[in-house]
């Protein structure tokens, strides 16, 4: 019997078709650190990890890029305290733009109609399959720039608690749930256009620096389809313990020891670093 089609299954097919990683290219990068002394600790992991991405030998992390995307909920800041935000990002006096300027990074926000807040009903959700999926889709816009390393985070005060109940519900979830319909249910916008843009930039051969709970939250969708899903991405930090549990579950180590703090974007922006001192050794 033929079962109508599901808003999802685009996503799902992307999913299906996503590449493994370049293992060559990684291992040659790890011998050329090996030829120069360095085969231990952090950096040949990383750089190993970046050349697979790229399936360079070589990589380069000078195009970096951090994008946030912007929603709201109901339950969470004032949408007015988003769009003071974008405002002063605007201008170069947000904390993020603090940290892009001196590595060269550059920074966008995406901007999912964080005035008109989303209101989660984890029983009735109050958005369809195809709404999520639109919200997905401009996600992807988030690779526009294209570049070499994408940092991708949630500007959405207040959504952070959303986030982990996605966690927990991946965490408890079996087999007969939906991972896509869990994020329905239990997130927003933000969380839809960060699966897409996780995906859109592993097409595009992108190493991802994931940043803050929305993003981790995003992840973990898409590891829940297949782990290859995610294969391109390394966490900036873990924020709270439901983080760092799911970043263990996930294989996620973080590249900074803690939280910087300093608002969205930052941590990816501090882990931009590592990434490029990593690739210039080889």
């Amino acid at each position: 019997m033929q079962t109508n089609p599901s808003p999802f299954d685009d996503l799902r097919t992307l999913i299906d078709r996503v590449p493994a990683l370049d293992d060559c290219a990684g291992r040659h990068a790890r011998q050329h650190l090996a030829a120069k002394g360095i085969v231990a600790g952090a950096m040949p992991d990383i750089t190993e990890w970046l050349a697979s991405v790229a399936a360079n030998e070589h990589p380069q992390t000078r195009e970096t890029h951090i994008c946030l995307l912007a929603s709201s909920y109901t339950d969470g800041a004032e949408p007015e305290a988003i769009t003071g935000f974008i405002g002063e990002a605007s201008k170069g006096t947000a904390p993020v733009n603090q940290l892009c300027k001196p590595a060269g990074v550059g920074l966008r926000i995406l901007e999912l109609a964080p005035t008109v807040p989303h209101r989660v009903d984890v029983e009735a959700p109050t958005w369809s399959a195809r709404d999520m999926m639109a919200a997905a889709a401009f996600g992807m816009e988030a690779v526009a720039a294209g570049g070499n390393v994408l940092g991708l985070s949630a500007l959405a005060f207040g959504g952070e608690a959303h986030a982990a109940a996605l966690l927990t519900a991946l965490e408890q979830a079996d087999e007969s749930d939906d991972p896509l319909e869990l994020a329905r249910h239990y997130a927003g916008r933000e969380v839809a256009g960060l699966v897409g843009a996780i995906l859109a930039a592993r097409m595009q051969k992108l190493a991802v620096v994931l940043d803050g709970a929305a993003a981790l939250a995003a992840a973990a969708v898409l590891h829940a389809l297949s782990p290859v899903a995610i294969s391109h991405c390394r966490l900036a930090a873990t924020e709270t313990p439901e983080m760092e549990k799911a970043a263990a579950r996930m294989g996620l180590t973080p590249l900074l020891s803690q939280a910087s703090g300093a608002g969205p974007g930052a941590d990816a922006a501090l882990a931009a670093g590592l990434l490029a001192a990593a690739a210039s050794l080889v």
